[in-house]
């Protein structure tokens, strides 16, 4: 139970955090736009700038998912014990959101691309740093949860399943992508530095958790076992190993982040 907790808060902060944070970006908007002379120049218009990252954003989604299965049926087929033949359905079902979101994320981002350099201004777009912020924020943590799991296969802490290691590979590459995408840019207005900064700030509270969660679990695994001995004559051991390298990728995979 107390590894799941920072499972639990994280879960329960994000879409609070998303609340807030588009709140907050939208009471800059005025500001922003008054200080940088934004409505000077509206690009390629805002009703068009939402439409493109929204379904850039959904497009992204359905590939990284459709990825995820195929990598996973791959692994479960070669490493696991599990036929294709038996995962068929999973796999068509993978290959329908792969062939259907992949391109249409590509188209989306080359039009957000080429708009970006056919107008200045769409660098400093609070909807382009939004959709960079949001997509980081969702890739990370579906890697990290995922990347817990994988970590607890290699230990020997549960069985295999490609399932974790196809959404940690899949939903890592998008965050590694659009990290590099929005790194290439830097933010020129309030309105765009506040997003980063609230990107930046959901990653560094998801590791926090993570890694408080972790230390709680490694801390309390051997106090509880050397408790049990002492108080309750418990037969039971080896018990405390397993809570203890579960809680310790956990506080591992939580430093990192």
């Amino acid at each position: 139970m107390i590894e799941a907790l920072p499972i639990i808060l994280v879960l329960s902060i994000l879409p609070i955090g998303v609340i807030i944070g588009t709140a907050a970006a939208l009471e800059a908007a005025r500001r922003a736009r008054e200080q940088d002379g934004e409505a000077a120049d509206e690009g390629i218009g805002t009703v068009r700038r939402q439409f493109v990252y929204l379904l850039a954003l959904v497009g992204v989604t359905f590939a990284a998912i459709g990825v995820s299965m195929i990598i996973a049926g791959a692994l479960d087929a070669v490493i696991g014990d599990t036929l294709l033949l038996d995962r068929r359905r999973g796999l068509a079902v993978a290959l329908a959101f792969t062939v259907v979101g992949t391109p249409a994320w590509l188209l989306f981002m080359l039009l957000a691309q080429r708009s970006v350099r056919t107008h200045a201004v769409e660098r400093r777009a609070a909807t382009r740093r939004l959709y960079f912020g949001l997509v980081r924020a969702i890739a990370l943590s579906v890697t990290t949860w995922n990347l817990v799991s994988a970590l607890q296969m290699v230990l020997g802490l549960s069985t295999f399943s490609g399932d974790a290691w196809g959404y940690a590979i899949a939903w890592g590459g998008v965050w590694l992508i659009h990290q590099r995408l929005a790194a290439g840019e830097p933010a020129f207005t309030v309105m765009t530095q506040l997003i980063d900064r609230l990107a930046l700030y959901y990653g560094a509270l998801l590791g926090l958790l993570m890694l408080l969660g972790g230390t709680i679990g490694v801390i309390a695994a051997p106090l509880s076992e050397a408790y049990d001995r002492t108080w309750r004559g418990t037969l039971l051991a080896g018990a405390w190993d397993r809570d203890l390298r579960d809680a310790a990728i956990i506080l591992g995979v939580g430093f990192v982040v």
